[in-house]
């Protein structure tokens, strides 16, 4: 079983996993992939916060099944996988999450799993 954080520079997108650094450019955002080993939230913000960048905000189905794809790619054995974006709970409603440039989770592309986020 593999562990996986995900952040985006422009944004950071940040995928722990094996030791192996690249870069992948989608439009204008540049995505940072970095496996290695596990770490938590706070050293995820951390780790984006030091290369100028910010955790991942998927809120496109471009964004979304462009980084899967790579992800897939560099681990096409995986089948699950834990990720850290750059998403916040600030209330305990189901409409309490927020981006982290302030934007609502509500406003815009969503498309999770059953129950979540």
């Amino acid at each position: 079983m593999k562990n996986w954080l995900l952040f985006v520079v422009s944004f950071c997108l940040v995928v722990i996993c094996k030791g192996h650094v690249t870069w992948h450019q989608l439009g204008t955002n540049e995505y940072y992939i970095y496996t290695g080993v596990r770490v938590n939230y706070q050293a995820a913000v951390s780790a984006c916060h030091s290369m100028g960048a910010t955790l991942a905000r998927i809120k496109t189905e471009q964004v979304q099944d462009f980084l899967m794809g790579k992800l897939k790619l560099l681990n096409p054995e995986v089948t699950w996988a834990v990720f850290y974006i750059g998403l916040k709970r600030f209330n305990s409603s189901s409409t309490g999450f927020q981006w982290n440039d302030g934007t609502m989770v509500t406003s815009g592309y969503t498309k999770w799993a059953p129950n979540e986020p």
